[in-house]
């Protein structure tokens, strides 16, 4: 058995990449995507991180800054039992309200099933701590940062792409 290079799982096949060994085409783009990354110059990097959170709101058209908010939701019916974790590009205001949201909706409808009392509060706690990580700091979350890193990886691929032909 062989691991993968990029999220070190332990896979049997695989696709082989540049003597990489990789559990599907989603890591091997990542991988690629992080090593364009790694090449990103630091000024330019902050710069564009600055620049993408000054957006003004894509939900209320409000000023920024924006950055990414994680709702997360859980849903306990008779037979159906479902958790999700899902990120929203906002500006503080609607990211708090897109958090809330996702914690109420868990405490009306994660409790209705035999595993809700073990899913609910999972998720009622890390919405929680999503609400107590809404601070009025100028850092942009991890997310943001990876976003904004892809989108450079995928110019700067892109323009390569352009240069060889």
């Amino acid at each position: 058995m062989a691991r993968c290079f990029h999220c070190r799982r332990w896979i049997l096949g695989g696709i082989l990449h540049n003597s990489q060994r990789y559990c599907g085409k989603g890591c091997r783009d990542a991988a690629t995507a992080d090593q364009l990354i790694a090449t990103i110059d630091a000024t330019v990097f902050e710069r564009m991180i600055r620049f993408a959170r000054e957006q003004v709101c894509p939900t209320c058209h409000g000023p920024g800054p924006i950055d990414f908010y994680t709702r997360h939701t859980a849903t306990c019916l008779l037979i159906c039992l479902s958790w999700k974790d899902r990120s929203k590009l906002c500006c503080r205001r609607c990211g708090f309200r897109h958090v809330l949201g996702g914690l109420v909706w868990t405490m009306i409808f994660g409790w209705w099933h035999i595993f809700g009392p073990v899913v609910a509060p999972w998720q009622m706690l890390n919405g929680f701590r999503q609400l107590a990580s809404m601070r009025k700091s100028d850092a942009p979350s991890a997310e943001m940062v990876r976003a904004v890193a892809l989108d450079l990886a995928a110019i700067r691929s892109s323009v390569e792409a352009g240069q060889s032909k």
